[in-house]
């Protein structure tokens, strides 16, 4: 409900960060960026229409993995350059595409299959 929506954006927001800090280098974006972000940007963020997150919350609550999806996209959009080696993309018509962006699990539920969840169809 909107009742609960901040609740769920400093949620979203704190782990987020925390992988920006934890796992620089996995990311486009750096901690010292993000964390100046407004709380109007996180919401919107989790409001936006073209992308989906998803996340992993372990029986005391605490959100413990998180994957944002961006989707469905164009085959243009999906196919990287010839030279990358990526194979035949099929029609836009076939099958939507999209792409997953920063997926993170926290150091301590790691190699439990917390990622494979997340991946899952």
């Amino acid at each position: 409900s909107d009742t609960d929506f901040p609740s769920l954006v400093s949620k979203y927001k704190a782990l987020r960060l925390s992988a920006l800090q934890q796992t620089p280098n996995a990311f486009s974006s750096t901690y010292e960026a993000e964390s100046k972000l407004p709380d109007h940007d996180w919401m919107a963020r989790l409001r936006n229409q073209s992308k989906d997150t998803f996340v992993v919350v372990d029986s005391d609550g605490e959100w413990v993995a998180q994957v944002t999806v961006y989707g469905p996209v164009s085959a243009e959009a999906y196919t990287l350059p010839p030279e990358a080696g990526q194979p035949p993309i099929a029609p836009d018509e076939d099958e939507e595409k999209w792409q997953m962006l920063s997926l993170y699990v926290l150091p301590s539920h790691r190699g439990k299959g917390v990622a494979k969840l997340l991946c899952r169809e």
